[in-house]
Parts: structure tokens; sequence; C-alpha cells
């Protein structure tokens, strides 16, 4: 099969995918403002599954409450109405094709870990840049790599060939490799699922435009180079799995657009490593 009916193929499987829940809509359709936290809750309150997510979630040490967290109202204001928004959306996508995925092809819990630990990474970058909001890059980081779902999922036979020979090659462009596979890689395919969903554009520009920051948009292209950083870091330390078990070396292009030293930056690897049991509890 030639390379653009392999494209049409994984364009009319998104095209059948269902649309996310209401309640996931009303949730990210809700304002992120500070007065946000009172509509939020009562949204997240009619869904037992969700609140048990997210009060787990406040009462885990990655957030460091000196108290138990019991009610949904205080465990918002505690993460972060942004960061909820980016925790119920992520879950409920994984739940999605955790039913997709009936014949186990794709590991989504070490899938899971690795959006986890980007998005931390990406918290943990934004405390050295300025007018970035970590909600926000925490979100996007979290749900960059989701276009690797459809060619695991879907196409898993062609993505095996791609990412043996991602091993085969060393540290040959992955994005290259799906490019000579389908036409097209996962960021692009990550581009249009969340098209289909209507993301907002933040997260939009950063699942397309993680491997190219420099083609993003001038409005985005930092937290673009932050999510390709923090996703490089998760790979650094082992965390989760992209999908391929590839090393990658240390962004030194990025870090110099982000003007943030490789000292600093072994300072962040080294933090986010020590975060691993309080990810792995997410």
């Amino acid at each position: 099969m030639d390379k653009t009916a392999q494209a049409r193929l994984v364009v009319q499987k998104i095209e059948q995918l269902p649309t996310l829940p209401v309640m996931v809509m009303r949730i990210l359709e809700a304002s992120s403002s500070d007065n946000s936290i009172k509509e939020i809750s009562e949204i997240i309150e009619q869904d037992q599954t969700i609140c048990a997510r997210i009060l787990r979630v406040a009462n885990s040490a990655h957030f460091g409450s000196l108290h138990q967290i019991t009610t949904i109202s205080n465990a918002v204001a505690l993460i972060g109405p942004n960061t909820v928004k980016g925790l119920v959306l992520g879950t409920s996508i994984v739940d999605m094709f955790k039913n997709e995925n009936t014949e186990k092809r794709f590991d989504v819990g070490k899938f899971w870990i690795h959006s986890i630990s980007s998005a931390t990474a990406a918290r943990l970058l934004s405390k050295h840049l300025m007018d970035i909001r970590a909600d926000d890059l925490f979100t996007a980081a979290m749900l960059h790599d989701i276009g690797k779902i459809i060619f695991s999922i879907y196409f898993q036979d062609e993505y095996r060939i791609v990412l043996r020979n991602a091993e085969v090659y060393g540290k040959k462009d992955i994005v290259e490799l799906e490019m000579g596979m389908f036409g097209t890689d996962h960021s692009v395919v990550g581009f249009w699922l969340g098209e289909k969903w209507k993301f907002p554009p933040l997260l939009l520009n950063c699942i397309r435009y993680h491997h190219k920051p420099e083609k993003a948009p001038p409005e985005y292209r930092t937290h673009c180079y932050v999510v390709g950083t923090s996703s490089i870091l998760s790979a650094q330390v082992g965390q989760g799995s992209s999908v391929h078990n590839l090393i990658p070396d240390n962004p030194v292009e990025y870090l110099e657009y982000l003007k943030i030293p490789e000292t600093k930056y072994e300072d962040i690897r080294k933090e986010l490593k020590e975060q691993k049991e309080n990810i792995e509890a997410f």
C-alpha cells in the first residue's frame, strides 16, 4: 500500500473514533479563571470515577498537601483548574483507548507514565521561564504523543517495523521513519485527533510542533520548545515509554532557545528522576 493510501486510512480511523464524553467537554469548556474552581468542581462532582481520581491525585505526594484533601473544590484549588482539565482529558482518552485496545497491542500504562513524566518535566522547566503558565504546559506535555496511540493500536504491524528500524538505525528520527511508512507522523496524527475533539489552539500547536518547535506560530513557539524538551527529559530518565526505547541526546538547540544552561537542565533531570514514585502514583 502506498503512503497516500496509508495516510488516508489513518484519517479514516480517526474519523471513526467517538467524540469525547459530554462531561469531559463541559469541563474543558469551563472558564480557566480563579473563579472557575466552583464551576469545575460542580461538574466533576457529578461523576464518581472522576471524583475519585482527582482526590487521589490531590492527596498524592506530587502536590505535597500537608492535610488530607476530602472535597473536590479543595482538590481543584490545590491542583489548579487547568491541570485538573488536563488530567480529566488525559484519563478519559486513556480509558477510551483501553476499550479500543482489546488485543492488548499497546501498553497503555507505560504510555501514561511517560505522559505524566513529560508533564511533570514541563512543570519543572516552567519554573525557569517567564510568562509561561505551568498549568498550560502540564496539559500540553501530557498529550503531546497521543498520535502514537493511533499507530500503535490500529497499525500495529506497520508500526512495529517503524520501531524496529528506529532501533536498528540508532537514533534516526522517529518522525522520518513514520513518514516513510505512513506518509504522515504521530505529531500530525495527534493534531488531527485534537481537531476532532476540539482541543484549544495551544494544545493543538504543542502536539503538532513538539518535534519541530521552530516551525510553530510565534505565540506558541516557547510552549512547543518546552514540550519537546520535557518529552526528551522523560525518555532520558526512563519513566514509562514513549513507544520506542531510544534515549535521545540533550536537546542543545532547545535549551539555547529557552535560555536554560545545561547545568540547570541536569538539575531538572535529577529532580524528575527523584519524582518517579510520585509520577507512577498517578
